[in-house]
């Protein structure tokens, strides 16, 4: 993430063109009951808006615990990205919506991995783990059904999103 602890050897920001387009990804860390030392994500995304090299197609990767946080994040810089998709929960939400000024918003695009799971890993030791408070080691089921979580948006000449639905395969 672009406001993780300065000594990673992360970017957290990255432009790549695209045909004839330009587009900047940025990963941020949110605060909110996330156990690390991360500098403001509002503050980041604002020098990151007003200093870096400018592009066609902003997407913004909020990796955050509180949906409140992610809203926020979204609605304070409305218009000028063209996305911001939360993850971290592991569960998709159903909220998937244009803001007002033409960016697209979903609190959790959800997870790719195993279906029949616990944040992707095997069930019996994630409840062990949660209901005794003991260390269990997590792994992730071999066998079984998968999933794909994803949305699709539609950016029109503007640059601005025109349409956002998520996307959910198991298999």
């Amino acid at each position: 993430p672009y406001n993780f602890n300065n000594k990673t050897p992360l970017e957290g920001t990255r432009v790549f063109k695209v045909k004839d387009k330009t587009l900047r990804l940025t990963n941020l860390l949110g605060r909110v009951y996330l156990d690390t030392v991360t500098s403001n994500a509002f503050d980041d995304l604002k020098n990151i808006i007003e200093t870096e090299e400018k592009t066609d197609i902003h997407i913004v990767d909020f990796h955050a615990e509180a949906t409140g946080e992610k809203i926020s994040l979204a609605r304070a810089f409305d218009g000028q990205v063209t996305a911001i998709v939360g993850t971290h929960t592991h569960v998709q939400t159903a909220d998937e919506r244009l803001l007002p000024k033409g960016t697209a918003y979903i609190t959790d695009l959800g997870m790719c991995g195993a279906y029949e799971s616990i944040l992707g890993m095997d069930a019996k030791n994630v409840i062990y783990r949660n209901s005794t408070g003991m260390p269990a080691r997590f792994e992730v089921p071999t066998t079984g059904k998968a999933q794909l979580n994803a949305c699709h948006i539609v950016i029109n000449d503007n640059f601005k999103a025109e349409l956002i639905e998520t996307i959910s395969i198991i298999e």
